[in-house]
This record gives structure tokens, C-alpha cells and sequence, in this order.
């Protein structure tokens, strides 16, 4: 407080100036030294808060420890085991509609960036009850700490999820072929990957590799089975002498030669590249060319999942 008659500013609290020596005891003046009160709103939201992050929760007897890696395996348990359950439930309730999201825009841009945000969330729930015990690391620990953090939950959950669904399904991006309406430059084709030996039915487009180390793969339709004759001359596709329909022929016209004449031999099919023979354009046309074993065969397509107007399912005979 500032002395009234020298103007001197001494400790709080002092009886008299340490420069003139006057009282203060009658010309002092009350500094208030507490913080304002909270309003009635902001009690509120401070309780809104604790609540909803589990501050308010004493966690000495549910300090996190090895048995929270494998509660880390599900998003929101690690929380529900330290008694924030309103945090658990945004957590899980978030990450299930994101993974939702990117289940069924499977394929798309929008579903990867769907599963990218699921896997963050899971992420936070998972790292969030070290985060006092990382606090305490070193810069370089703590980002060794959050990395096997994101590993295990990669390696625990996510890699064998998406293995799993790529044993059912696949997509398949056409980058250069045009044969409207069935496909498009820029389709992405979810495949329904057959099992070893199963026969597609004739007339499905299917999904063939190019060969047995390749990655380039052939969409096409079924025209012939093991056992089956097919010839192509003038124009005319025929399967066991039987003239096919339009929309039991190839996908487009394609290069051909003038003359096709085989049986199908058993363990292959027959189907004709005609799109593909615009990209893998050095094959010379031939009846060997349409000749496929079954070991390369990948699966049925089964609906296109990009671009998003397209989006829908694959249309079958």
C-alpha cells in the first residue's frame, strides 16, 4: 500500500512507512485478494465438465497398468474402467459411427477417411489414461510411448480386420477402360472374392489376374465353362452353337481376330478381355487369349463404390 504522506509503496500490512514513519493503520486501503465467484452459467458448465471428462473422479485405485493394454483393445473401456463413463460413451458411440461409416462406404475415399477418424478416436481412448505418466517422460520417450501405442493398436485391431475383409471383399480400380453403362474410366468395383475352384455362373463379369504373378487384373463377363464350344465369326459370338445376346457377350468390342473356334478345356473359363486389351494392348488377339485357369480368378463384382453417382449395386444378368 502506497504511504499518504510520502507517497512511499510498503508491504501490506505494515503498521507505519518505512520511509517517514506515519501510521497506516488509518489510511490503508482493503485490496481484495481472492478471484471473483464464479456465475451461476459457469458453475454449471465447470460441472458439465468434470462430468463429462471424469476429472471429478478420484483414479488413485484405478491408476492405469498392463491390464489397460488389453482394455485398450475396445474403444471407451479404458475409461469405463476408471469410472468416466460419460467419456466412454462419447468415445465408443463416436468411433462406432465412424467405423459404421467406413464399413459402408467401403471403397470409397469418404470411408477410408471415415476409418482414418475411427482409428484416431480409438487411438485417444487408448493413450488417454497414460497421458500423466507420459507427461513425465522426455520429448523422445513420450513420442516412443504414443508410436507402440498406435502399433499395438494397429497390429491388435486393424491389420487383421482389414485382412479379414479382404477375404470377402475387394476393390478393384479401373483406370483405363470405357465399356458404358456396365463400367467406366475411374469405377472402383468391390470384388466378392470366390473360393478356390468355385465356378462363376456364365454371363457374370468377373474379376481374372493377368497372370499368376501379376497385379493387373481383368473385369470381364463369363462366356464359357469347362466343357463348353465357343466360336466368333462375323461378328457373332456363340456358345455351344447357340448365338449370344448382346448382354451375354463381351463388355466391349474390343480387337478381334476373324476366327475364334475352341472348347474350354476343364480347370479354366472363357472370358474374352475386350476392355483390358486397350491397356494390355501387346497380347496378340487369339483363342488362348480368352482361355483363364481358375486358380486366377479373384471373384464376382458385385457393386461399384466410387465415384459416389455411381455408387451402387453391380448389375448382373
Amino acid at each position: 500500500m502506497s504511504c499518504p504522506g510520502c507517497g512511499f509503496f510498503n508491504v501490506p500490512g505494515s503498521a507505519s512507512c518505512v520511509a517517514c514513519g506515519v501510521s497506516l493503520s488509518g489510511g490503508g486501503v482493503a485490496v481484495a485478494t481472492a478471484p471473483p465467484r464464479a456465475t451461476a452459467m459457469q458453475k454449471r458448465m465447470r460441472q458439465a465438465r468434470m462430468a463429462i471428462l471424469g476429472t471429478g473422479v478420484a483414479l488413485d485405485s484405478v491408476r492405469p497398468n498392463t491390464a489397460f493394454l488389453l482394455l485398450a483393445l475396445l474403444p471407451g473401456l479404458p475409461q469405463t474402467a476408471q469410472a468416466r463413463h460419460s467419456l466412454a460413451l462419447a468415445l465408443a458411440a463416436s468411433w462406432a459411427v465412424l467405423a459404421a461409416t467406413g464399413i459402408w462406404l467401403f471403397g470409397h475415399p469418404l470411408g477410408t477417411l471415415a476409418i482414418g477418424a475411427s482409428i484416431g478416436i480409438h487411438y485417444f481412448s487408448a493413450i488417454l489414461p497414460w497421458r500423466p505418466a507420459i507427461a513425465k517422460l522426455g520429448r523422445r520417450e513420450a513420442a516412443f510411448v504414443s508410436l507402440a501405442a498406435y502399433a499395438f493398436l494397429a497390429a491388435g485391431v486393424y491389420f487383421p480386420a482389414q485382412r479379414f475383409f479382404q477375404r470377402f471383399y475387394l476393390p478393384v480400380d479401373v483406370l483405363n477402360a470405357e465399356a458404358p453403362p456396365v463400367l467406366r474410366t475411374g469405377d472402383r468395383v468391390l470384388v466378392r472374392v470366390a473360393d478356390a475352384g468355385t465356378l462363376p455362373a456364365v454371363g457374370s463379369v468377373v474379376a481374372l489376374r493377368m497372370g499368376a504373378n501379376s497385379d493387373g487384373i481383368v473385369l470381364d463377363r463369363v462366356i464359357g465353362l469347362p466343357g463348353d464350344r465357343i466360336d466368333y465369326s462375323k461378328g457373332e459370338w456363340r456358345r455351344n452353337g447357340t448365338v449370344l445376346e448382346p448382354e451375354a457377350r463381351p463388355l466391349a468390342a474390343g480387337p478381334l481376330p476373324d476366327l475364334i473356334s475352341t472348347v474350354v478345356p476343364p480347370g479354366h473359363v472363357f472370358v474374352w478381355p475386350s476392355v483390358n486389351l486397350r491397356v494390355y494392348g501387346a497380347a496378340t488377339p487369339g483363342a488362348a487369349l480368352g482361355l483363364h485357369p481358375l486358380d486366377r480368378l479373384v471373384g464376382t463384382a458385385w457393386r461399384i463404390s466410387a465415384p459416389f453417382g455411381r455408387r451402387g449395386p453391380f448389375e448382373q444378368p
